[in-house]
């Protein structure tokens, strides 16, 4: 038993004798990656031996080893971010058991410029920026965002003007907003502005501009200067308004807004309303007038609805409105 023991005990010991001697006889290919300006070791390159797989990232002190390596001819590629790739001449291991030294020296690669030119520019669109640029201005002047009139209901910049403080509009026969009145200064009196450049008068009778044909959606941000300087158009004595249309967008975007709203009197008290699509918008004689171009028509009792006179109570439908924009850039 003694005897079996140490039998596996010279074998396992003759083994490790014998992979040692093995061991050794691999070659070994080492050294390091230089600056070749400043001769300092560079820390993270990748060495790799050409056309093999083995890739040796050189330590902080730029050293690089490659083991278990046969007898032959070797070439060595480092490479390093703000340096040239280099391939260095074949490198021989003249017998199994070599170990060779070799230094890759680097050179940087640099680019010179002539200069640096950094721009920035202002998102003018933002309640951010039209805060600040109210605090600094040196005369009175309200700004309302691309941002704040998102989040509005008004779907042109003359429903937008009559939030402004010291500003109120006036109203066409259909009771909507249309030019803008600034600290009691009729209209006429006030100038209107689009990007800077004065806007036509849709008026024959004075300067006046109406806002209403300009739609909310489409504007950068509206400017209300409430006191007259040098650098504003003489005709904007009572104010001026300049309304900045937003920029032409660095990549396509689609913008879909839907607002809804409802008055809590309509749940309690019902809508009195009739059938609008039973008037008649035409005369019988124009209404047949592919049968009678003569206009000899003899209308009859039966071309007169009453379906319209009879009045029904319903509960009032939702308040709805939207904006829909898609803005691309060409050329």
């Amino acid at each position: 038993m003694v005897h079996s023991a140490f039998r596996s005990v010279l074998l396992l010991f003759i083994s490790f004798l014998f992979l040692s001697v093995q061991i050794s006889h691999a070659a070994i290919l080492k050294g390091r990656v230089i600056d070749t300006d400043t001769h300092e070791t560079i820390a993270g390159a990748f060495v790799d031996i050409v056309g093999t797989k083995n890739i040796y990232v050189s330590d902080v002190n730029g050293n690089f080893i490659f083991e278990d390596l046969h007898k032959g001819t070797y070439s060595l590629s480092a490479k390093m971010m703000g340096y040239k790739v280099s391939v260095t001449e074949p490198i021989e291991l003249p017998s199994k058991d070599a170990v060779v030294t070799y230094d890759i020296y680097k050179k940087s690669e640099t680019n010179e410029l002539n200069d640096v030119q950094v721009k920035g520019a202002k998102n003018k669109e933002t309640d951010a920026s039209a805060r600040l640029d109210e605090k600094m201005a040196s005369n009175v002047i309200n700004i309302i965002s691309a941002k704040t009139i998102e989040t509005l209901p008004d779907q042109n910049i003359a429903n937008v003007m009559q939030r402004v403080s010291g500003v109120s509009m006036v109203k066409n026969i259909t009771g909507n907003n249309t030019e803008v009145i600034i600290r009691g200064m009729p209209p006429r009196y006030n100038s209107v502005l689009i990007n800077g450049t004065s806007a036509p008068s849709t008026s024959g009778a004075d300067r006046s501009v109406p806002l209403d044909v300009i739609p909310a959606d489409l504007v950068g941000r509206v400017e209300v200067t409430k006191a007259l300087t040098p650098d504003q158009e003489g005709s904007g004595i009572g104010g001026t308004v300049n309304v900045e249309m937003k920029d032409a967008p660095e990549k396509p975007f689609f913008n879909f807004n839907l607002a809804t709203g409802y008055n809590l009197f309509f749940l309690d008290n019902n809508l009195s309303t009739f059938k609008t699509s039973a008037v008649a918008m035409k005369d019988p004689a124009e209404a047949h007038l592919n049968t009678n171009p003569n206009y000899d028509y003899m209308a009859n009792i039966s071309d007169y609805s009453t379906a319209n006179l009879i009045i029904k109570k319903i509960k009032a439908p939702l308040d709805y409105n939207g904006a829909l924009s898609w803005g691309h850039r060409f050329f």
